[in-house]
């Protein structure tokens, strides 16, 4: 759902965290993963590319939430399905602020 949502950005983000290890796990014996509901995404840009991805995020029909102590460098966004909310963490990168 986050993927479809983030179109063409998939190609400019790397995945992370519990929603990707599914697919990282070849063993057709293993334990089956934990379903997670949340996405957590790295980008390696500068400041003002950071603001240009979050810009897009918000264009594809994400919500940023704003979340008290939250660094700088990362923002979270949420899309809202039919039944559910699913949310994405996107960290920046090595951020340096334009002085």
């Amino acid at each position: 759902m986050i993927a479809d949502a983030l179109g063409e950005l998939c190609g400019h983000i790397v995945f992370l965290g519990g929603a990707v290890v599914g697919l990282l796990v070849s063993d057709p014996l293993a334990e089956s993963v934990r379903a997670t509901y949340d996405v957590d995404a790295v980008v390696n840009l500068d400041w003002s590319r950071f603001r240009g991805i979050e810009a897009r995020v918000e264009s594809q029909g994400f919500a940023r939430e704003m979340q008290p102590n939250r660094s700088a460098q990362a923002s979270c966004f949420s899309v809202y399905g039919p039944s559910h909310q699913r949310s994405c963490d996107i960290v920046g990168l090595g951020l340096q602020r334009k002085p």
